[in-house]
């Protein structure tokens, strides 16, 4: 029963590593896109005032993603 409950948990810890990986990559590569994102927000079929809602929001979004990319906000951000 333990080396089940060992193995399931092994799986878990894996599966839960890959998600984080994949978290990680987002956050450092999305920031880089932010072109061709604003130009998939601007071709989705979206009544034009929540398009411009939506694409507003995506940019504050990604600025705030982009500042976490300077070391020193990181660390004040995760530890203050």
């Amino acid at each position: 029963m333990q080396s089940l409950s060992s193995a399931l948990l092994a799986d878990a810890i894996k599966g839960m590593a890959a998600a984080e990986v994949i978290g990680l990559a987002i956050v450092v590569v999305v920031p880089f896109q932010e072109k061709l994102i604003t130009r998939l927000i601007a071709r989705m079929p979206l009544p034009s005032n929540i398009g411009h809602k939506v694409s507003e929001q995506v940019d504050r979004f990604l600025m705030g993603m982009r500042s976490m990319h300077n070391t020193r906000r990181l660390v004040k951000f995760l530890f203050c």
